[in-house]
């Protein structure tokens, strides 16, 4: 999950800084390609988020079996687990609407006159910053979901051994 992870974060915070860059540029050449170019930013923002939560979701329900199966503690098996999974749903809500707020803020740029333009560059500034948080905090959460994982099929593959 490290490397689909990574490869979709790169492209997700390279996607929203080039935004970001043709956004700078975009009142002297019509901002065509940024408009275009932030649809696609937001969709795959909530891809990548959503990826993550999934993971999570998938993952925590094989702990609780396996720790069910083979009588496992509770605690680092099935609470800890479930406990990033909530900790997952609100990172990835985070940027989630902090995107999708930059893009409203855009829309509110472009077709009310008296909104002004700052308000979507700081909202653009924070959804940099937010999805960079976002992802070192995800990549932590996969971190260790991933070792309750390896801990938990070290244990049913010793429990398995015994058995036989």
């Amino acid at each position: 999950m490290i490397s689909l992870f990574l490869g979709l974060t790169m492209a997700n915070l390279l996607l929203l800084g080039t935004v970001f860059v043709l956004g700078l540029g975009a009142s002297q050449s019509g901002g065509a390609q940024h408009v275009t170019w932030a649809v696609a930013a937001g969709l795959l923002t909530a891809l990548v988020h959503s990826v993550v939560y999934t993971y999570f979701m998938g993952t925590s329900r094989w702990l609780a079996a396996a720790a069910d199966k083979a009588d496992l503690d509770s605690q680092p098996f099935i609470k800890e687990p479930l406990d990033r999974k909530k900790t997952a749903l609100f990172v990835m809500l985070v940027p989630v609407g902090v995107t999708m707020l930059t893009m409203m803020g855009g829309a509110a740029t472009e077709t009310l006159p008296w909104w002004p333009a700052g308000v979507h560059l700081g909202l653009g500034i924070a959804t940099l910053l937010v999805n960079i948080g976002a992802a070192v905090w995800e990549f932590r959460l996969i971190r260790a979901q991933g070792r309750s994982m390896d801990d938990a099929l070290a244990l049913l593959n010793r429990k398995s051994d015994l058995a036989t």
